[in-house]
C-alpha cells in the first residue's frame, strides 16, 4: 500500500518541479533545477527535523511527503545532465560552479531546515 502514497506524493512533486522550473524560466544556467534541489533538501530537512523532535508521523505521511513528492520534485540525475550540457559548450566555470554550488548548498539548506524546527 505504501507504493500509493509514494505515487500520488510523486505526481504531485513532478508537477511542482515542472512548474517551478517553469516559472524561473531558461537561461545559460540552470537555475530552475538548483532552485528546486536546494529547496527540495531545505523541505526534507525541515520535515525530518520535525518529525524526530516532535512526534511520530504516521509512515503513510512520511512516504507520501518525502519520499513521494520531496523525491519527485528534488532530483539529482538532471544535475549531472545539465552539467554535462554545460561542459559540451564550453562552460567549465559554470559546470564547476554549478555542481560545487548545489551540492553545497543543498547540504546547508538540509541542515538549515533542520535547525528550524530543532531549536522550536
Amino acid at each position: 500500500m505504501g507504493y500509493l502514497y509514494v505515487a500520488m506524493g510523486g505526481a504531485f512533486g513532478a508537477v511542482f518541479r515542472y512548474l517551478s522550473m517553469n516559472l524561473i524560466g531558461l537561461s545559460n544556467f540552470p537555475y530552475g533545477t538548483f532552485f528546486v534541489n536546494i529547496t527540495g533538501s531545505f523541505l526534507i530537512g525541515m520535515f525530518l527535523s520535525y518529525e524526530s523532535g516532535v512526534q511520530s508521523l504516521p509512515q503513510e505521511l512520511k512516504l507520501l511527503i518525502v519520499v513521494g513528492f520531496l523525491g519527485a520534485f528534488t532530483n539529482f540525475s538532471t544535475i549531472s545532465m545539465d552539467s554535462i550540457q554545460l561542459i559540451q559548450k564550453s562552460e567549465y566555470f559554470k559546470a564547476i560552479a554549478y555542481v560545487t554550488g548545489s551540492l553545497a548548498l543543498s547540504f546547508s539548506a538540509f541542515i538549515i531546515g533542520m535547525q528550524i524546527f530543532k531549536q522550536s
